[in-house]
């Protein structure tokens, strides 16, 4: 049964559940993350450091507070990551730096940022450091480079339309060289009948557009010559852009050879369209050998056959005709 509520008293609203305090939930984010966080003053001692950090060194927060950097590294690692503090505190900004540990060989890359003293405060009282294991993304990127290089097809790649990287492979097919094509317009290479369709191809790219996977150009080569080329493009993100890679595969002689064999092809239609045969009963004079054309005329079997064939005659004498009409000239000549 329902209770009524007494009038003039308010209802107690239910207890809702309160969040953490944001400083509580970045402390718990930096905790779990799988990247190395800490702090160090100016002297770069250590003010902080998360589990990850002290899993890379061996100790604990405890062992690790208060202690110098260059206990834990080399001289020369020190000497970078003194330096790499030093301007933070003097610049008062963010940048990124790429480290290669010499404790395991790791690659990693390191964020350093500074923290100041109030939101209000310019001054800064210690720098944070982000550091990011990227050893597989390095190993991922030196074999996909080694992949490149050692590709059939040319592969480059273009931002803002000009030329920004390229294999060997696309070089040694152009006869280009990397210095001659760095920095330069694409299309400077592109023949002027094809660059419209090359245009359009990149900006549909660009913008995400679906584009036939594949581009038939011809490229001007630095000797007058034309090579042609099997195009495909692929959106990429090249150096913190976007950017547009293109396979070019060299299809010069599977074109002559197409055009060879479409001259052959049009050489035999030709020789066949000149071919005239003869079909069909042809209506001859059993006595004169006549034949008796489609208008009912009686023509010579050498004008006929002339007139429906490539065939030419030269005439001559058979054995047994010379016999029948040179009698006396054959016992002359078989006499001596």
């Amino acid at each position: 049964m329902k209770k009524n509520t007494p009038a003039g008293k308010k209802k107690t609203p239910a207890k809702t559940k309160t969040l953490p305090p944001v400083e509580h939930l970045f402390q718990k984010l930096v905790e779990a993350t799988s990247d190395s966080i800490y702090m160090v003053d100016q002297d770069c001692r250590y003010l902080y450091v998360n589990p990850k950090h002290c899993s890379r060194i061996g100790l604990g927060p405890d062992q690790l507070i208060g202690r110098h950097y260059h206990e834990f590294h080399s001289s020369a690692e020190t000497e970078a990551f003194a330096r790499d503090v030093a301007d933070v505190f003097r610049s008062g900004t963010s940048f990124l730096r790429q480290y290669n540990s010499q404790r395991d060989g790791g690659e990693f890359l390191r964020t350093f940022s500074p923290i100041k003293e109030s939101s209000a405060s310019k001054k800064i009282i210690a720098v944070s450091v982000i550091s990011k294991n990227i050893t597989e993304w390095k190993l991922a990127e030196h074999l996909y480079s080694t992949l490149a290089e050692k590709s059939p097809i040319g592969i480059f790649i273009v931002q803002k339309r000009c030329f920004r990287w390229s294999n060997q492979r696309f070089l040694d097919n152009t006869g280009y060289t990397l210095q001659e094509i760095l920095g330069a317009d694409s299309l400077f290479m592109v023949h002027p009948d094809d660059r419209e369709s090359v245009i359009s191809h990149y900006q549909k790219n660009m913008e995400g557009i679906p584009t036939p996977n594949h581009l038939e150009i011809r490229i001007m080569l630095p000797d007058g010559g034309v090579l042609h080329a099997d195009v495909s493009m692929v959106k990429v993100t090249y150096q913190g852009e976007n950017a547009i890679l293109l396979y070019a595969r060299n299809i010069t002689e599977r074109k002559q050879a197409e055009k060879e064999r479409e001259m052959h092809i049009s050489q035999l239609r030709q020789a066949l369209s000149d071919v005239k045969t003869l079909s069909g009963l042809l209506p001859i004079c059993a006595s004169c050998k006549k034949i008796r054309d489609d208008q009912g005329y009686w023509n010579q079997i050498e004008a006929y056959i002339g007139k429906h064939s490539d065939a030419q005659f030269s005439h001559g004498i058979c054995p047994d005709c010379a016999q029948k009409l040179y009698p006396d000239i054959l016992k002359k000549v078989k006499g001596g």
